[in-house]
């Protein structure tokens, strides 16, 4: 059986960045799925899911950011799978530095899709046990994202890309992120440190979709938080909190 952490090693490239030199935090979520794929690549039968028509999407993700990684910086992304239970299961993944400081730490809850139909089902069992995840039955309860103000909030509208668009023939969940730092804007992003984020995906988004981008900027004990919420045809499709310090 595959080891149940999986490790590999990265060098952040140019077009992995934004403007200020840091990871961006689309490609942080992309990178991850990176370090999940290679695990799963490891499996006895890798693509016994696929032969099944189904596939895996994400529900949700928790991350925490110390500092984000750099232009040129080598880094180590770590993985594994921490539990789960009759419609979910449960990965970390660790961004590291080379001298093994934890930069990015995250939790990503997924569930299972029937491709034919877009529906999500039960785990299937015979995929389920190609990954080493025994014995880890978890039944925790995600965090629920805060309800953003959408009549105190602003709005910028978007056009779904031919390259925005996945091999589950939807929006891949990181281009959320994109929309959501440029809606925010440059001045924002230059005064304001990110350190954590709070994302629930709700329904997926299509090739040639309209998406409106709802933000809504609140100040805290601790710094500021930002709210979001991304729509698709009047219909919510996810929502956020990223909780910032004011540098």
């Amino acid at each position: 059986m595959v080891e149940s952490i999986c490790r590999m090693n990265h060098v952040v490239k140019a077009y992995e960045c934004n403007w200020k030199g840091e990871l961006s935090l689309s490609h942080v979520v992309g990178i991850m799925m990176l370090a999940s794929r290679k695990q799963e690549r490891g499996l006895a039968h890798p693509d016994l899911i696929y032969q099944k028509g189904l596939s895996w999407i994400v529900i949700q993700n928790q991350l925490t950011v110390n500092r984000l990684p750099k232009l040129e910086e080598e880094i180590i992304v770590e993985t594994e799978p921490v539990g789960y239970n009759k419609f979910f299961t449960f990965r970390r993944y660790t961004i590291l530095s080379q001298e093994e400081e934890v930069l990015v730490d995250a939790l990503t809850t997924f569930s299972m899709i029937n491709i034919k139909e877009r529906k999500l089902i039960s785990l299937d069992e015979e995929v389920l046990s190609e990954y080493p995840i025994e014995n880890k039955k978890d039944n925790r309860r995600n965090p629920r994202v805060p309800k953003i103000d959408l009549d105190n909030a602003s709005v910028q509208t978007y056009r779904v890309r031919l390259n925005d668009i996945d091999y589950n023939h939807h929006v891949n969940n990181a281009k959320y992120f994109d929309w959501v730092m440029d809606s925010l804007g440059m001045d924002f992003i230059k005064t304001h440190s990110l350190k954590s984020v709070l994302v629930k995906y709700d329904k997926e988004i299509l090739p040639e979709a309209t998406v409106k981008s709802f933000y809504e900027i609140r100040e805290t004990e601790n710094g500021v938080q930002t709210l979001h919420q991304l729509e698709s045809d009047d219909q919510k499709c996810c929502h956020l909190s990223l909780e910032w310090e004011v540098k």
